[in-house]
């Protein structure tokens, strides 16, 4: 079991649990894209980057919610991941 925590670039605060997750780099749009796999709620997938390559209102409705960074912790309460906005291209 995890925990994960996002926090957005305007304050926002998401903390979730999943029994499993998934990690993709997109170094083209400098992105994470984060799915949270939970056996009760399904999966959940978050996007961690930089908000200010994006005008106000631009990103499309469809996509998922973008976070300025995240925190991943196990179950015996040790963050394992960390994510921020700035640090794709194989580096978290």
């Amino acid at each position: 079991m995890f925990t994960i925590k996002l926090y957005g670039h305007d304050g926002r605060r998401i903390i979730r649990s999943a029994n499993s997750f998934t990690i993709l780099v997109d170094d083209m749009r400098g992105f994470y894209e984060v799915t949270l796999h939970s056996e009760s709620e399904g999966d959940c997938r978050f996007d961690i980057g930089a908000a200010r390559d994006l005008p106000p209102g631009s990103r499309p409705d469809d996509l998922p919610p973008l976070m300025g960074h995240a925190y991943i912790v196990n179950d015996k309460g040790r963050t394992i991941e960390t994510l921020s906005s700035g640090s794709p291209k194989g580096q978290a």
